[in-house]
C-alpha cells in the first residue's frame, strides 16, 4: 500500500487490488490515539473513464451560463465567484509568502516550490479555503526547516 500526504489532513491511498481496497475501507483508522472519520473517494477505473471524454453539447452550456446572473462568473466548481474574494486570497498568499521569504519576489518561488505549493495546500482544499491564519499556515512549514 502507498499512502501519499497532501495535507496534514488529506492522504491518497494506492491499493493493489479492489480486495485489499475493501479490507482497509472497512477497517478503523485512528490517528493520535484518536478515531477518524474517513471520507473514501472511488477511482475511475476501465470503461467508466469514457464519462471524462464525453463533450458538453452546446444546449448544456447554454443552460447553465443562462441560469446566473449576468453579474456573476461561475467558478470551477460550478458556482459564482466573489471576485473581492479572490483578490483577498491572493493578498493572503503574498502576505505569507512574504512573511516566510521577506519580501517574496518569482526567484523565491522558483527556487522553493515546494514550500510555495505546501502554502497553497495548507490554504486550499478540495477548492475551498480552508485555512486563513499566517501563523498556522506557516507552522508546519518552520518546523520541517528546523528538522533540515
Amino acid at each position: 500500500m502507498k499512502v501519499t500526504s497532501f495535507s496534514h489532513s488529506l492522504f491518497m491511498f494506492e491499493l493493489p487490488s479492489r480486495q485489499e481496497a475493501a479490507t482497509v475501507k472497512d477497517g478503523e483508522w485512528f490517528w493520535n490515539s484518536r478515531r477518524l472519520t474517513v471520507n473514501w473517494g472511488s477511482p475511475i477505473m476501465g470503461d467508466d473513464t469514457d464519462m471524462l471524454e464525453k463533450t458538453f453539447d452546446e444546449e448544456e452550456v447554454h443552460s447553465i451560463i443562462q441560469s446566473h446572473a449576468l453579474d456573476k462568473a461561475l467558478g470551477s466548481d460550478g458556482f459564482t465567484m466573489n471576485e473581492l474574494a479572490i483578490l483577498e486570497f491572493i493578498h493572503l498568499l503574498v502576505e505569507t509568502m512574504d512573511r516566510h521569504f521577506g519580501n517574496v519576489c518569482e526567484l523565491d518561488i522558483m527556487f522553493h516550490l515546494e514550500k510555495a505549493h505546501f502554502m497553497l495546500e495548507e490554504m486550499v482544499m478540495n477548492g475551498c479555503i480552508v485555512e486563513t491564519s499566517k501563523a498556522n499556515i506557516l507552522t508546519p512549514i518552520q518546523l520541517m526547516d528546523k528538522a533540515s
